[in-house]
């Protein structure tokens, strides 16, 4: 059976993923190199830092743990701070149509972002869990290209990494905005950061600043700043609401409830739920199904009632 091959359809082409390289570079002793590749270019710094510089004329310090995404014939070259020795972990590969001829839009346009918001050469911070997910596909993707029977298996695998990866290229980046505007994208980005993980144990300000490549006291600030209270008093405040909704709408125990709202010791949990509202988790569910049940009651008594004086000539 012929092995199956992945294309992607794009400008009224369909395009093949055809793998460069794949490895890592020690620069310990390597020279600073203006270049360009035909190829798209994914870069983990994995150690150290350095200096990325492009067009040019522009320089940005790059540290560990920063995604770089450079596309096709984009000049640019790394240049060590000092004796700093860095290491990539990167992916080099094109994406060639049927008549062999490689494509060169930039990667961003594959998720519909405008060709105006697509710079050259983009680079973010990742989480630390992104970055073990990444060095693990990384090492998947080293031993499959060694192997000719894997070749499809390595385009399937290689674009489903990819692609997870390409939402942090979405748009311009944050340097390239007015300043008040990067702080409001920043706070609005915390907020959605905040409803989508506060009910993680471990999720706290210093992921948030990983994530968004900021430092912890800086986004703190600006946070304080437009809503008058701290990042941390709004994840406790969201994890002691969704404490209030359990309590009252379900029947878990007070240890399950805790980690649903992302708390891993109970203990923990009941004496910021005493702190926040004065009373135990245990009375504040019993005082409420007392009054469900005294509303119940008193509803129906008013129900009866009223049925009777209709239903009286």
């Amino acid at each position: 059976m012929k092995p199956a091959t992945l294309f992607i359809s794009y400008h009224g082409k369909r395009f093949q993923i055809q793998a460069v390289t794949c490895g890592r570079v020690d620069y310990s002793h390597y020279p600073a190199l203006w270049h360009d590749h035909p190829v798209y270019h994914l870069i983990l710094v994995s150690r150290g830092r350095h200096y990325l510089d492009y067009d040019d004329q522009r320089s940005e310090q790059i540290g560990t743990n920063t995604l770089i995404l450079i596309n096709p014939g984009a000049k640019h070259q790394f240049r060590q701070i000092a004796r700093e020795s860095f290491e990539h972990i990167g992916l080099l590969w094109c994406f060639v149509d049927e008549e062999g001829n490689k494509a060169k839009f930039p990667l961003q346009e594959l998720l519909g972002v405008p060709a105006e918001n697509c710079p050259a050469i983009a680079q973010c911070r990742l989480p630390s869990y992104e970055v073990q997910k990444y060095r693990e596909e990384h090492n998947v993707l080293m031993k499959m290209l060694n192997r000719i029977d894997e070749e499809s298996c390595w385009q399937f695998k290689f674009f489903s990494l990819l692609y997870s990866l390409l939402e942090h290229f979405q748009g311009p980046p944050l340097q390239e905005q007015p300043a008040e505007i990067r702080q409001e994208h920043l706070v609005d980005a915390m907020e959605q950061l905040l409803l989508k993980n506060f009910v993680n144990p471990a999720f706290s300000l210093t992921e948030v600043a990983e994530k968004l490549g900021r430092s912890s006291n800086y986004l703190s600030a600006r946070y304080s700043r437009k809503f008058g209270f701290t990042f941390s008093e709004s994840l406790r405040r969201k994890r002691m609401e969704r404490a209030q909704t359990l309590l009252h709408a379900t029947d878990e125990q007070i240890q399950v409830i805790a980690g649903q709202c992302g708390f891993s010791s109970v203990s923990y949990f009941c004496r910021c739920f005493q702190q926040e509202f004065g009373i135990s988790p245990l009375s504040y569910r019993q005082q409420k199904r007392e009054l469900s049940e005294y509303f119940h009651t008193h509803y129906k008594k008013v129900i009866l009632a009223d049925s009777r004086s209709v239903s009286e000539p």
